[in-house]
Order: C-alpha cells, then structure tokens, then sequence
C-alpha cells in the first residue's frame, strides 16, 4: 500500500483486490474493489493521503461513520489506518449510480419536482437521524449535490463525511472553517459554532 493512486490488481489489507477507479477529488480517491473472501461481493475503497498532523481526524471519521446506521447512508464494513506514505482506507458499500450534481446536469439542470421532493425528504430524514437520534449529534456541514449519491433505485446516500464533525453545545466556534461557496450557512464563513440548523441551511 502506498500514497500513489492504487493500481488494478492491487490488494488492500490482503482481502480487497482492486478492479478500477470510480473517482476522484482533492486528496482522496475512490475505486471499485473485490472481496476476495467475499467470492462476488464488490466494495468501493476510499483512499486518502494525509499528512502526520491529519491522522487523527481519518480516524474520527471512520470511526464515526461506522457507529452509523440509517439506510441513505454508505454501510463501512472495514478501514485501515495511515500507512508509512500517510494513505489511508475505508471500505464502505459500493454505491451503483450518479452523483445528484451529475445527474442535475445529465437532465439539463431540469429536475422532476416529483425526483426533487423525494430526495429532499430522504435527506430531510437523514439530518433528522444525524441531528436528533444519536447519542452524539452530527452536524454534516458540506451538503451539496455533489456529496449526494442517487443509487439505481433513485433514493440518496450521503457519501463523504471529512467535515462532518460531533457537535458539542458548549462549544462557541469550530476547530476547523469548513464550507463549500454557495451552499455553506453564514455561520461558517464568521469563524462561529455550527449546528444543525447549518445543514438545513445548506439543505
């Protein structure tokens, strides 16, 4: 295992043996993975690279991710920790389908309101689970549609949790400034404590 981008034949933690590459963004990568214990059953494999100082919060998300049970999100089934090149792996559910921001532009930016109010209330139910029905409350806090997956079923999973963090209501400002342009709440922009009212904003 190493910090380069992985290659076809490849094997992870000596189970999960790579078919292809699905994708790829800042400083992750995505690929398509067999199980070889597994015999059909097919994985995507989230590679990133990060520095020493950044260790800490792969392990928060995979963490997080995997005490997580809600059927619009990605099941993690596995992770490994960084490497001597700083590449970490999570092994989660192998969503088949689009991005929400591919599928927006593959229909001309004309959307259903049928498709539309059927996602949004899919993603409605999911914050309600992330915000209201964990013992710990997760605040997401980069909703947009190019973190929305639609599988081949037309329902949504959120993929991708890097900023989502617990939230802590003592807390008067996040440790770190996150947000996309255009989707994140004023909040994140004036260096102050987001909450889950950040991602219905977003929403």
């Amino acid at each position: 295992m190493g910090g380069s981008h992985l290659s076809e034949g490849q094997v992870i933690g000596n189970r999960y043996r790579i078919v292809s590459r699905l994708g790829e963004g800042g400083t992750s990568s995505v690929y398509l993975a067999d199980d070889l214990k597994l015999q059909g059953k097919q994985w995507a494999v989230k590679q990133t690279v990060l520095a020493n100082t950044e260790a800490q919060f792969f392990l928060e998300e995979a963490q997080m991710l995997a005490k997580l049970q809600h059927p619009y999100l990605p099941k993690i089934i596995d992770f490994f920790p960084p490497d001597e090149a700083g590449a970490c792996y999570l092994v989660m559910d192998y969503i088949q389908g689009h991005t929400l921001q591919q599928v927006f532009e593959q229909h001309y930016r004309q959307l259903p309101l049928s498709f539309i109010v059927r996602i949004s209330i899919q993603i409605c139910e999911l914050l309600d689970y992330l915000h209201h029905r964990l013992s710990n409350p997760i605040i997401y806090r980069d909703l947009k549609p190019a973190n929305i997956m639609i599988d081949d079923k037309e329902d949504a999973r959120l993929i991708d949790f890097n900023t989502a963090r617990d939230y802590k209501a003592e807390g008067f400002a996040d440790t770190v400034q996150i947000g996309t342009i255009g989707f994140a709440a004023p909040e994140q922009f004036e260096h102050k404590q987001t909450d889950a009212r950040t991602d219905l904003y977003a929403l």
